[in-house]
């Protein structure tokens, strides 16, 4: 009793959780303030969760923290996803050199932040679904999840990992996104009042090439137009689902979320969060403490491809993946692997730690590198010798 009147004074007038099971997303665009007080809140609740890793962001003072505590980080089930290097968003201008410079360029800030955790996950920037960004991640062998459970995608089926829930706490709670702008202006012909960083970024995007499509021209025009002083509104009242979250409007977006039904009969729950969000943090710490009441778990992204083999209908051949375990050898000590297109030595090897079917100590500076060298020998390989596809390779279970 006295733990149910504990939770209610964090999150009062709430439900507990409507899902089974959650997997957390940190998105790394925009903003990244609190980012490492969420990796040390999350890692000692021993909370698994995906960091979509933005390049550019993740070279930055406080993404080089981040990424410092999470190499740091006892937590055995945080993984590094792909967000793209710069987190501009695709559009149909865009040429497939391009994306690929913005996809494939990021696995190297990825292995910098931690390679270890890397895993072949990818997110959107800014949800913008693209068939060429869709061509490029399956020839570079990334999962994804199906459409049918994620429809805010354009691309079937998808390479993406989409979300059940975004509870929009990137939006600064004095602020709002270009959407909530014009579903204001459409219902009251007016601007809705926001606090003057918001509204410069509200112009600059507007400037960008290609931005500013999800307003309707006359907004649009008006705003570019009257946009260069800062309106000094009278007041900025919040309003619920317009204006940035409050602390409570996160922690029921995340608890009013029921997720989609898995083949286990549990409803599964994939909240989208952000490094960014002024009040990320503070809500994290009312919402563990209510999913650990409620008997809810927890699971990373990188568990099992769990995204794609616990959701009902979402099973995926293993001819969709970019590798095929066959039977271990009869020594135990190594299994086979078939090769596929556009597989290298370095990238099987990254891919074999990356999902732990071979595991190298703690002390292995050069994981990925230790591991080219134990297949080339183990398979009586020279580095100068070529792979080819459907080639069979036998890889250790361990770096040592």
């Amino acid at each position: 009793m006295k733990i149910l009147i504990f939770l209610l004074t964090l999150a009062p007038n709430i439900v507990f959780s409507k899902c089974d099971v959650y997997y957390f997303s940190l998105d790394f665009g925009g903003a990244i303030g609190n980012g490492d007080q969420i990796v040390d809140y999350l890692g000692k609740n021993d909370v698994p969760f995906t960091l979509f890793l933005v390049g550019k962001n993740s070279v930055t003072e406080n993404g080089k923290k981040v990424c410092e505590k999470i190499r740091n980080s006892k937590n055995r089930k945080i993984s590094i996803g792909n967000h793209t290097v710069s987190h501009e968003g695709f559009n149909p201008n865009h040429s497939e050199e391009h994306i690929r410079s913005e996809i494939l360029g990021n696995e190297s800030y990825m292995n910098a932040c931690d390679a270890k955790r890397v895993i072949k996950y990818f997110r959107y920037p800014k949800g913008s679904a693209n068939p060429l960004a869709e061509k490029v991640l399956k020839e570079a062998g990334y999962l994804g999840t199906y459409e049918k459970f994620f429809p805010q995608s354009d691309a079937v089926p998808t390479k993406a990992v989409w979300w059940t829930t975004d509870t929009r706490d990137w939006v600064r709670p004095t602020g709002a996104s270009a959407w909530a702008q014009t579903q204001y202006y459409n219902r009251t012909g007016k601007i809705l009042p926001v606090d003057e960083a918001s509204w410069r970024d509200l112009i600059a995007t507007l400037k960008e090439d290609g931005a500013g499509k999800s307003f309707n021209s006359k907004i649009k025009n008006y705003l570019l137009e009257n946009g260069s002083e800062y309106p000094q509104f009278n007041s900025i009242e919040n309003v619920p689902g317009l204006h940035g979250p409050t602390v409570q409007e996160i922690v029921e977006n995340v608890l009013k979320d029921s997720g989609k039904k898995g083949r286990d009969g549990k409803n599964h729950c994939f909240p989208l969060m952000h490094y960014g969000g002024t009040n990320t943090y503070a809500a994290f710490e009312r919402i563990i403490p209510i999913l650990k009441a409620s008997g809810a778990s927890f699971r990373g992204l990188g568990d099992g491809d769990t995204v794609n083999y616990q959701l009902e209908d979402a099973l995926k051949d293993f001819n969709n993946l970019n590798y095929e375990v066959a039977a271990n050898c009869a020594n135990n000590k190594q299994f086979n692997y078939v090769v596929q297109t556009g597989d290298t030595l370095f990238s099987i090897a990254r891919n074999m730690i990356n999902t732990n079917r071979t595991t190298c100590p703690e002390y292995e500076k050069s994981p990925v590198s230790t591991l080219v060298r134990k297949i080339l020998s183990l398979n009586n390989l020279t580095e100068s010798s070529e792979i080819v596809p459907e080639q069979v390779l036998n890889i250790p279970k361990t770096c040592e």
